[in-house]
């Protein structure tokens, strides 16, 4: 019994900005849900890494970082789906 990689979802549409303070804890939150689509069990480090690529960044800054270990916290807890409604 393993976990089964299935295909990405469809990316969000969410553009490539210059500065982690131009996307929203939202804009994170749906990257990280996309990341996760494919059933791919990473570590928050991990997820860290894959973002700050996603994003279009080239080094790991420590406000990067803080935001997206916020989303990720926000996103696991359950926000995103409740901002949804």
């Amino acid at each position: 019994m393993g976990y089964t990689l299935r295909k990405r979802s469809p990316r969000p549409p969410i553009q490539v900005r210059t500065s982690i303070a131009e996307y929203s804890a939202y804009d994170l939150m749906q990257l990280i849900e996309w990341l996760s689509s494919d059933g791919q069990l990473r570590t928050d480090d991990e997820i860290v890494t894959e973002m700050i690529s996603v994003l279009g960044f080239s080094r790991r800054g420590v406000r990067i970082e803080a935001a997206i270990k916020s989303a990720l916290q926000s996103y696991r807890s359950g926000r995103l789906q409740k901002s949804l409604f």
